[in-house]
């Protein structure tokens, strides 16, 4: 196989020769970011599409066999040597990447007019893909805004549900290099014209979220499914502290992060962190007042461990 000269050259090396003499071996490494020809074919998830240029990039470690063999052209009466990939030796994954149908959590990193940037802290390991991309229904009906009700615990044995978290791997904390979009039209299934993404989701909001598209330079996150959405936020009173810790769970006030204090600081002055009240409020215990928050409604006792026990919501560092 020819690699052209525009794309980024991969390592190759020639292995030792077959027993025919016509045929020989070779093993070419594509490491991430160089070029996929059009030849080889590499499994669905070491390759993305770079959007700026069209071309297929590799995203971890793929080793290659390629087979030479002649073969004669008929036009010139003549043999070449054709390159033909026969085997994937071996392919190494990034812990750390991000796949379609991973479920992540993040912190709001910013408001748009159409999406919110989402930090991503880290993900799920082994997640199950869900049809996001098709819409699933979620298991949220239409409600008016005065209808408040109990959250349901969507998972029948909650011992269960907490017995066997699922395992963690922490990303990087370069906010460049882990921001993921959630769009609006992806935050839920129903009046999506009506939805104002101030009031479901703020700065500094901690949640959950299926990947459903990847690219070399785009993340994009849905949180249409009723288990995903918010999982702990703190009162609109303590706006201008969205970088202090962020305690999840159902305490109602915890302590902010005081200079080289841990998650929790006795120093600091106590914000309000809020309880979830419904699919689409939170209840500030201290003052009383609801505040409206796409609340992540199934899997939360599980979630808020693993938030818990990776302290997910300690300050998020440039």
């Amino acid at each position: 196989m020819t690699t052209t000269t525009s794309a980024p050259t991969p390592i190759t090396g020639t292995a030792a020769s077959t027993s025919s003499s016509s045929s020989t071996t070779r093993v070419q490494i594509f490491t991430p970011g160089d070029h996929v020809p059009a030849d080889v074919s590499l499994p669905h998830d070491a390759v993305a599409l770079d959007t700026a240029t069209g071309l297929r990039r590799v995203t971890r470690i793929c080793t290659v066999v390629m087979d030479g063999r002649r073969e004669r052209d008929e036009s010139t009466s003549t043999e070449i040597k054709n390159w033909h990939q026969s085997s994937i030796l071996e392919t190494r994954r990034d812990p750390t990447a991000i796949d379609v149908g991973d479920c992540v959590y993040g912190r709001v990193h910013q408001l748009q007019n159409d999406r919110i940037m989402i930090h991503v802290l880290a993900k799920e390991n082994n997640t199950t893909s869900r049809a996001h991309e098709d819409k699933v229904k979620c298991a949220e009906s239409e409600r008016t805004a005065d209808q408040v009700q109990v959250l349901v615990n969507h998972d029948a044995d909650e011992a269960a549900e907490t017995a066997n978290l699922p395992e963690v791997t922490l990303l990087g904390s370069t906010t460049s290099t882990r921001l993921a979009t959630l769009r609006k039209t992806d935050m839920r299934a129903f009046k999506v014209d009506e939805l104002e993404i101030s009031s479901y989701f703020r700065v500094g909001d901690i949640i959950r979220a299926h990947v459903i598209g990847k690219s070399a330079d785009m993340t994009l996150l849905s949180t249409m499914h009723s288990d995903d959405g918010v999982l702990a936020a703190r009162s609109s009173s303590c706006a201008g502290r969205e970088r202090e810790v962020l305690a999840p769970g159902e305490d109602a006030t915890l302590s902010g992060r005081g200079s080289g204090a841990g998650l929790f600081s006795a120093a600091s002055t106590s914000v309000s962190a809020l309880k979830p009240l419904s699919h689409e409020f939170m209840l500030d215990a201290a003052s009383g007042v609801k505040e409206r928050r796409k609340v992540a409604c199934g899997r939360r006792k599980s979630a808020n461990k693993i938030l818990q026990k990776y302290s997910l919501t300690e300050v998020i560092k440039s």
